[in-house]
């Protein structure tokens, strides 16, 4: 009983882990793509204004 008990609880702190570096993974993703649309940007206005 005991023993059933511990698996279902690791199972499910193994599902916890998971889903929590899932949502780590997409925010990484995400601040990337905004870092890289801001410098993008900035880039497109230092090169208007050094024209």
């Amino acid at each position: 009983m005991i023993n059933s008990v511990l698996q279902i609880n690791e199972t499910a702190i193994n599902e916890s882990f998971e889903s929590t570096n899932n949502i780590f993974d997409q925010f990484r993703l995400f601040t990337s793509s905004v870092f890289s649309q801001i410098f993008e940007g900035i880039t497109m206005m230092l090169e208007n204004f050094l024209k």
